[in-house]
């Protein structure tokens, strides 16, 4: 491959006058953490209140919870996104609709953003709070009424302490996948890190110090969050509990099927092998949770490919826009599961794995006969929630122009001048096709609970 490396490329201007090339990225980084940041702030005030809402007795708060919190996780983000910016602004009165197209276009493409990652990431957020409060034994919510607390008050001092602390690494997660989901907000126009970066690439001809550069940010910034989360979660850990593996299984598509069997093997390697092993492993971890899906697939597509013909010599060989997407969703999704196993198994004491090994059982049988039925029974609905994310997730391969359902929606109404109904359309159907996802695994949990009886 004949590839002229520039690493001096940052310190050139760029050729539409707008300076430096490395400020354009310092400029798309800016735009990212503020979005990023207040995103994640409002999700985490309003999170909460649907998590705790789903778990109260009162139908009338439980049921518009799960209204909301059903039909903002079970629908893509870039829907949402296409939603909020393009469909939106129609069906408002004619001159509130004219008033938003007329806003400046980096404020409106801004303002957008930020309401889609916190009402997204909000839904997302009051699934993991709902796990880790259904984690906690009911012996303690009525230890606290026998005590005279007020149901708020359990939720207060009892309840929720110790839900936050389980939940720590699952909602590390989270924010870290607010900051890379902000990276759809190219899509609409706003220019931050990953379209800076891009754009780079297009004007510098330098595709490789473009995209590497964005990596080697997005990654410095992800790895200084799960520092900071993992000093959180040492000094918040409950005694008792303990940091595992879990595994978990279903016959579904070939990427999620593909990304749960790497994800078991990367989290045993982890949590059981030696320390060589364990930091490679959790250098993987860290390395694909800080890097955002759309960048990835950008790097299978796009980067790739250059490496591979480099390294056969063959000048024609390529690399499908599906092979790199499934590429990509494999590598992604496997990183996360392992965080919300190893959150299930830390609700576990760790008195019952003593116990087993105790009574004669290796390790292994002790983990696969007392520790995960309970790890995957309190992690459930943080199971469910990045499996069906994973589905949703193949609506960005819009970005490598893979002509998938969104893909197809969107031209049939470019061609027909039906856009907003073809959106509209396209997200009642991913919304049918999640909703059938979560109620054929509750279904499965409801037959199973109800043989073990």
């Amino acid at each position: 491959m004949n590839y002229s490396w520039d690493w001096l490329i940052y310190f050139k201007p760029s050729v539409t006058g707008e300076g430096l090339y490395g400020a354009m990225l310092l400029t798309g980084l800016g735009w990212t953490l503020l979005i990023s940041l207040l995103s994640w702030t409002l999700a985490l005030a309003l999170g909460p209140l649907f998590g705790v809402a789903r778990t109260l007795p009162q139908r009338w708060v439980r049921w518009p919870s799960a209204a909301y919190v059903h039909c903002f996780r079970n629908t893509p983000l870039l829907v949402q996104l296409f939603l909020w910016f393009y469909v939106l602004p129609e069906l408002l009165p004619v001159d509130w609709g004219n008033a938003i197209k007329q806003m400046n276009p980096t404020l409106n493409q801004f303002l957008t953003v930020v309401l889609c990652l916190t009402l997204y990431s909000a839904a997302k957020c009051a699934e993991q709070i709902r796990a880790g409060i259904e984690s906690i034994a009911a012996g303690q919510r009525a230890a606290g009424l026998a005590l005279g607390l007020s149901t708020g008050g359990i939720y207060r001092h009892v309840i929720l302490p110790q839900a936050f602390r389980i939940i720590i690494p699952p909602l590390t997660s989270d924010f870290m996948n607010v900051f890379k989901n902000s990276a759809v907000a190219l899509t609409i126009g706003l220019m931050e890190l990953t379209g800076q970066s891009r754009q780079l690439s297009e004007f510098s001809a330098q595709p490789f110090e473009s995209f590497l550069a964005a990596t080697v940010i997005y990654m410095l910034v992800t790895l200084l969050v799960v520092w900071l989360m993992h000093v959180i979660e040492a000094r918040s850990r409950l005694p008792g509990m303990v940091e595992g593996l879990a595994t978990t299984g279903g016959l579904v598509a070939a990427s999620i099927t593909a990304g749960i069997a790497l994800g078991t093997v990367l989290a045993i390697g982890r949590l059981f092998g030696p320390r060589p092993v364990t930091m490679t492993v959790a250098a993987y971890v860290n390395v694909f949770r800080s890097i955002p899906l759309i960048l990835t697939i950008f790097w299978f597509f796009f980067l790739v490919p250059a490496m591979l013909r480099a390294v056969t010599g063959d000048p024609y060989l390529t690399v499908g826009p599906i092979w790199a997407a499934l590429a990509a969703f494999i590598l992604a999704e496997s990183a996360y599961y392992c965080e919300i196993i190893r959150a299930g198994i830390g609700s576990v004491k760790t008195g019952q794995l003593s116990a087993a090994k105790a009574l004669g059982l290796t390790q292994w049988q002790a983990l696969r006969h007392v520790i995960l039925p309970q790890a995957f029974r309190n992690m459930t609905p943080s199971l469910i929630n990045q499996t069906i994310a994973l589905l949703k997730d193949t609506s960005l391969v819009y970005v490598i122009s893979l002509t998938d359902f969104l893909g197809a929606a969107g031209k049939i109404g470019q061609r027909d001048g039906r856009l907003v109904e073809m959106y509209l359309f396209s997200a009642a159907v991913y919304l049918v096709l999640c909703s059938f996802g979560v109620w054929l695994v509750a279904a499965v949990q409801k037959k199973r609970m109800g043989a073990r009886a």
